[in-house]
This record gives structure tokens, sequence and C-alpha cells, in this order.
């Protein structure tokens, strides 16, 4: 029955009567057609099945689908790249089938890192792929989310450049519940009452001057960081307010999730456990055995992989995100300076009062060799 099928798309007539009725619907035949053209080495026949099906009044994602499937298969990965652009990022996951994309130059594309804050606001931060995030959320907070709305934001130049800019994801429930989550790869030692800040901004905003102080609703603060926060806790940390001395909650109104992403990595990780699957994707540096089993478990972060195999194929992705890791490297150098000017200034200090060497390394945690070197190079006043 397919090839009757076949040869009317490609002569460009409408099935009718019988054959309408004996042949299964088009959406069975799109595939095969073109993966048995394919196949058989016939090429030519497959770069013309899209045009003959488009003329027939077939949806244009699926005949570009098809453009697509003929790009693949003819190693044209530039025209590839560009039809899985013009499908959107809904359908990626249909399209990319494979870990690396490729260059007409034969070089191979790595993959952008999830942890980019760039790259995590472009998979998770996008309404038309917010069963991304539903799932990525049910993982993390154990819940049952059935929806969302993401507050959609731009990226725009500005907001990359700027080194203090926070590119968090907003979203809210179905039960006018909000969530805020931002990724902090770098320490800037104020991660606590900045946390307080942007829970307390988002949970008062569009709070009318005259309106019913019932009408707040519960604020999720969730915070990935690339750094070891709070002494003593696990790497999936959460706060509520409690009474001091009997611990009954005063509220559910705020919730703060801590992940700290070096103790997670010092686990042993339990691939049954969704957050753990999630949270290796996440990372970017599990190995290659582990994310096939991983993607094998679970059909959304198979979805997610896929996206971010795309994402790393779109050009203006792969700037801002390089943009985005210049500024990290940046701040990172600025911030080990100014640590090791203030870290000069005392041992200079604790010189000048008699303290031996051996005493200012352990005071300043420099090295005694480094101690020496660095007052000999820059004598007291």
């Amino acid at each position: 029955m397919l090839p009757v099928l076949e040869s009317i798309i490609l002569e460009g007539k409408e099935p009718c009567g019988e054959t309408r009725k004996r042949n299964p619907p088009y959406h069975q035949v799109w595939n095969s057609t073109i993966e048995r053209s394919i196949f058989n080495g016939n090429l030519e026949r497959a770069k013309h099945l899209p045009d003959a099906m488009y003329k027939l009044g077939f949806n244009n994602s699926k005949t570009r689908y098809l453009q697509a499937k003929y790009h693949e298969a003819t190693k044209n990965h530039e025209q590839l790249v560009d039809e899985l652009k013009n499908q959107g990022l809904t359908d990626a996951h249909i399209f990319v089938k494979y870990d690396k994309m490729e260059t007409t130059g034969g070089r191979t594309m790595k993959k952008l890192k999830p942890l980019n804050d760039v790259v995590f606001k472009k998979l998770f931060g996008e309404n038309h792929d917010k069963e991304l995030l539903i799932q990525f959320l049910n993982a993390l907070l154990e819940s049952d989310i059935t929806d969302l709305t993401i507050w959609e934001e731009k990226l725009t130049r500005e907001k990359i450049d700027d080194k203090q800019g926070i590119l968090d994801i907003k979203a809210e429930l179905v039960d006018g519940e909000k969530v805020d989550i931002e990724v902090q790869l770098l320490n800037q030692y104020n991660m606590i009452p900045r946390t307080l800040f942007y829970w307390s901004r988002l949970y008062t905003e569009n709070f009318q001057k005259r309106g019913v102080y019932s009408d707040l609703r519960k604020t999720i603060v969730i915070n990935i960081l690339g750094f070891d926060l709070i002494n003593g806790v696990p790497y999936h940390s959460h706060y509520h307010l409690y009474e001091d001395q009997t611990h009954v909650k005063l509220t559910d109104l705020l919730e703060i999730h801590f992940i700290e992403y070096p103790k997670f990595k010092a686990l042993d990780s339990q691939l049954n456990n969704p957050l753990h699957r999630w949270l290796l994707f996440l990372s970017g540096d599990a190995s290659e055995s582990i994310m096939k089993e991983v993607i094998e478990m679970d059909q959304m972060i198979k979805r997610a992989d896929e996206k971010l195999t795309f994402l790393s194929a779109d050009e203006e992705i792969r700037r801002m995100a390089d943009l985005r890791e210049k500024g990290y490297a940046d701040r990172a150098s600025r911030d080990d300076y100014v640590r090791d000017n203030e870290k000069f200034e005392t041992a200079k200090r604790l010189h000048a009062m008699g303290m031996s060497l051996e005493d200012i390394s352990q005071a300043t945690q420099i090295p005694v060799v480094k101690v020496k070197e660095l007052l000999e190079s820059k004598p007291s006043n």
C-alpha cells in the first residue's frame, strides 16, 4: 500500500476513493518514504519529496522535517542547521538525533555547558518547552506540578554584558505560587542575604498598594551553586520559617532551596533518583556511559539533551554563552586578585608586629615560601 501512496505523492495527485480508504494516513508515510529513498540510495527522489508534499497541502513543519532528513543524509550540515532553526525549539527533539553536530568544515562542535546561565535560561525559560521546567521542578521539589507559566524575558546584549546581571527564571504555578531559579557558579560571599532579597522582591511583586495580604502567594527560590555554601547540610538543603524551640512551622509562604554541586559530585549518584539524573545532565561532565543510561531511563532528559544539542548549533546562542563565560573568568580573576591583595596586606601587618613567617602562614593560609616571597618583593613601608 505504501508504494501506491508514495507514487501519488510524487506525481502531485490527491488520493481519493479506495486509495484513500485502503492506505494509512499520510503521517505514517512521510517518514517511511524519505527513509526508504535514502536507504536505497535514491537521494534525488528524497530531495523532491518535500516540495511534492508541500504542493499537496501538507503541513509546512512536516515538509521541513523531510528536508532536514535529506540534508542529514547528504551531509549538508549547514542547511540541516538552518532547517532545524526554522522549525523552532518545540520540535528540536524530533529532528536532532545525534550528540555532536558537525559544520561543513568537518569541525566537531562541542555542546554548550548547561549550567552557563545563558544556556540554562534557554533550556528551561521558554513556555513552548515548559514541560522541561515542570519535570525538573517536580524532581527537585518532589511535587506534582502539572502546569505553569514562565515569565519569559528576552536575552539582550546589555544583560549578557552586565557581569552583575542575574539571568534567573521566574514562573508562576496554576495556584499562583511563584518560583525563581538561579544558577550561581562563583562564590561572591553574599548568597544568603541576596537570596532573601530576591525572595522578598518576588514575594511582593505585583502586590497593589491597597491589596489584601491574604493575596500574597507562596514564593519558592532555588539556587544552583557551583561552590559549597553551608557547612553541615546535604547537597540539597531547603528552608522554611520555624519557631526556635518547638520547631513549629510559622508559614509555608517562604521556601528556599540550595543545590551545592561540589557536595553532589562527592556522592555516588543514584540513577533511580530523578533529581540525581537531572543534576548529572546539568553538570555537563558526566561520563558518556552514565549519560547514555540517564537518557535511556528518562525521556524528558533525553528531550532536554536534544534541545541542548540544538542550542549548541546556534551561533548567536554560542556567542552569548561565550560572553557569559568570559564574564565568569574576569570576575573570578578580579576576586582572586582582591583576596590575594587582602591576604598580603594582612601578612605585612603581622610581619611588622614581629610575628614569625610560620605564624603568618597559619593566620593567612599562605604557604611559608609564598609569605617570604611576598615580603621580599613588597617590603613594609
